[in-house]
């Protein structure tokens, strides 16, 4: 009992320090690297070890255990700032998706003075929840987001794929230019969409839609695509700004 009472205040101090530091990011993180619960388990088994013990720590073991402390925070720390890092897909994707919405921003007033229509703007609603919710992943790290950002993403596609079966323009040039441009942007959300990791409830999204990750293109590549077939279809003044 004497030992508890010296030991439990420090561990309390120092468990709840922590916590209040890192506990979002440490559950997001050992949520995706399961395998830092081992680091967690050997910081609990040694406190469990010194409150069991029935004497007090000499000096040797107090020195011993708070190396091994150490230790640990300094690996939960380093796995907490690796994992505070932005992931690459993430980074691609808020790159590239502003230059996706500005190509369906140009294209969608062109169908709609061709086809004599309007046209359904619901995608780029999408592309926007999109981009919301990858800043909030980005700030968050929070996993439940994922499955949110595939369905996001596929629901932009899909507005794609149905404004090209929709079509309906007479002039041949007008339409070679509309579905060369629309295809530009659905080849990069294909290829953003390739890269989304899988999770748990994600899986039977990604089951349906798997493919091996596709390289992302750098937005200046794929304003140059827009701007050559856009120049090529007699439509120079909607070049997109590099």
């Amino acid at each position: 009992m004497d030992l508890l009472k010296k030991w439990w205040p420090t561990l309390v101090i120092a468990a709840t320090a922590l916590w209040g530091a890192f506990g979002s990011q440490i559950q997001a993180i050992v949520a995706s690297h399961p395998k830092w619960t081992v680091v967690i388990s050997a910081i609990v088994a040694i406190g469990s070890h010194l409150l069991a013990s029935p004497l007090p720590p000499s000096p040797a073991m107090v020195a011993r255990v708070r190396k091994m402390i150490n230790s640990g925070l300094v690996c939960i720390l380093m796995v907490c700032l690796v994992g505070c890092q932005t992931p690459q897909w993430v980074k691609d994707a808020e790159a590239d998706l502003p230059t996706v919405l500005e190509i369906v921003t140009e294209i969608l007033p062109i169908i709609s003075a061709a086809s004599g229509s309007p046209v359904p703007t619901q995608v780029e609603t999408d592309i926007q929840l999109a981009q919301d919710l990858y800043a909030k992943f980005e700030k968050t790290k929070d996993q439940s987001l994922i499955p949110q950002i595939q369905n996001a993403v596929a629901a932009a596609q899909s507005d794609i794929n149905g404004i090209l079966a929709a079509l309906h323009i007479s002039d041949p040039n007008t339409m070679k230019t509309v579905i060369a441009a629309l295809g530009v942007a659905s080849a990069v959300l294909a290829a953003i969409a390739s890269n989304i990791p899988v999770t748990a409830s994600s899986s039977a999204l990604a089951a349906k839609t798997s493919t091996k990750p596709l390289r992302v293109p750098k937005p200046e590549e794929v304003r140059a695509s827009f701007n050559a077939i856009i120049a090529g279809g007699g439509h120079p003044e909607l070049r997109l700004a590099n």
